[in-house]
């Protein structure tokens, strides 16, 4: 049985959650373990820490529901077409990035098959033509 996994949202957002907690440990551990000797603020960088994760797990998943904004796009419509829409393309506008080139394959894939419906509705008018 293959291990459930995540929504790429949720994992966009806890990897950008995630930096940030390792950038602030990182800063606490150098703060407090090798400049200040002093450990009176521990408990409230820690928590300051804690916060900023917080709010950075709330951007990070406002941001990677921007960044996935395209994708629903290409899925939203890829699901719509059917042997009798596949003059239908996604045409995805934007960047020239690699969401851009998944649509631009989805639409050469839509292009192939409505050459193929087409090529077999015409053989079966011949073929029926002639019987």
């Amino acid at each position: 049985m293959k291990p459930r996994r995540h929504p790429l949202r949720i994992q966009l957002a806890g990897l950008y959650a995630g930096v940030f907690l390792a950038a602030g440990l990182v800063f606490i551990a150098v703060n407090f373990g090798i400049i200040e000797r002093d450990d009176s603020g521990l408990i409230d960088a820690i928590i300051g820490i804690g916060v900023i994760t917080v709010v950075a797990l709330t951007a990070g998943w406002f941001i990677a529901g921007l960044a996935l904004r395209p994708l629903r796009a290409v899925t939203a419509t890829a699901q719509q077409v059917s042997a009798k829409t596949l003059d239908q393309r996604i045409d995805l506008d934007g960047p020239d990035d690699e969401l851009r080139e998944l649509a631009d394959t989805i639409d050469a894939l839509f292009a192939r098959l409505e050459a193929s419906f087409e090529r077999e509705r015409r053989f079966v008018a011949n073929a029926s033509h002639e019987i």
